[in-house]
């Protein structure tokens, strides 16, 4: 494991972030390493399946042989050639879609909703 800042320098450098899970919430792992632009490996067992479209977001099955084909295909198209530009691409993709500001509204306005009050907007 790595905790703190080092895991941003860390996750940079990879070439690929794989998380393996047959059951996972978010994996929020898995945005930190897009907020840094390294491309994932994930399972479709995960909310990322829905964002599956994006470069740089692959998704297979929570199997043995589907996360080895997996891992052999993006090896083969040599993941570790992804350019600058696509990280900056994916960080942005990340940056707009998740980000604090990006999100605080949608947070208070579920919360006013949980509430019963009206929808609220950060100022």
């Amino acid at each position: 494991a790595v905790w703190g800042d080092a895991r941003w320098a860390y996750l940079q450098a990879a070439d690929l972030f794989v998380l393996p899970t047959q059951s996972e919430n978010f994996g929020i792992a898995v945005l930190e390493s897009l907020h840094v632009g390294t491309p994932v490996l994930t399972t479709n067992e995960t909310p990322w399946r829905d964002h599956s479209f994006v470069q740089g977001i692959h998704i297979c099955e929570p199997t043995l042989t589907s996360l080895e084909t997996s891992l052999m295909s993006l090896l083969n198209r040599k993941v570790s050639d992804w350019s600058e530009s696509d990280r900056n691409t994916l960080a942005s993709w990340a940056d707009a879609r998740f980000s604090w500001p990006r999100l605080v509204n949608d947070y208070l306005s579920a919360y006013a909703r949980a509430k019963g009050g009206n929808t609220a907007t950060a100022k």
